[in-house]
């Protein structure tokens, strides 16, 4: 009897593994497919502002006397905000390239989103401003322990690339939905 006890405690145990390995290939395959969506998103948003930094600075450099003062102002102005858009893309993967890696401890406590949101809804909202905002976020939240320093730079992210790649006029939704347990933060364009 007690090898038959043996014998099912190790198939159970083989069984248990199995399982485990089956998750973590799913969780390996799962965290491949975001980094290579968040690779394409970093591509386009860095590609973007270089092409028009490329052709403002290309139209300066070859004919740059002949146009009126105002349009070389405006091509030197467009450069400019394009350099400064870029760069902070750039400082924005470096820090989540640290983050990953870890030389950024995560500095956790205990944070309201709605106050999040609001806090980066006002910053932005000069960028919002051609877009119709819609903001769903329930007042019976719970209060959440994360590091709100970089959820506040992840939801500005969103709602930055969804004011920037969307025409006037377009619904920018903020939704916040409690999911049993969890806490789901959406930015998205209707």
């Amino acid at each position: 009897m007690l090898a038959v006890g043996l014998v099912i405690s190790g198939l159970m145990e083989g069984r248990r593994r199995q399982i485990e390995a089956r998750a973590a290939l799913a969780l390996e395959a799962e965290t491949e497919r975001i980094r290579s969506m968040l690779l394409a998103s970093i591509s386009h948003d860095l590609r973007t502002p270089l092409a028009v930094m490329t052709g403002a600075s290309s139209s300066l450099a070859q004919g740059g006397e002949r146009l009126p003062p105002e349009e070389r102002a405006a091509l030197a102005q467009s450069i400019y905000g394009q350099a400064r858009d870029m760069s902070e893309q750039v400082a924005k993967i470096l820090q989540m390239t640290r983050l990953e890696t870890g030389a950024i401890p995560l500095e956790r406590d205990w944070a309201a989103l709605p106050e999040i949101a609001g806090s980066v809804l006002a910053r932005l909202s000069d960028k919002l401003a051609r877009h119709r905002l819609v903001v769903e976020i329930p007042a019976e939240l719970p209060l959440v322990r994360v590091d709100a320093t970089l959820i506040d730079q992840a939801l500005a992210n969103l709602v930055e690339n969804a004011a920037r790649h969307t025409p006037a006029g377009t619904v920018v939704r903020v939704r916040v939905q409690h999911a049993g347990s969890e806490l789901v933060v959406s930015v998205e364009d209707l």
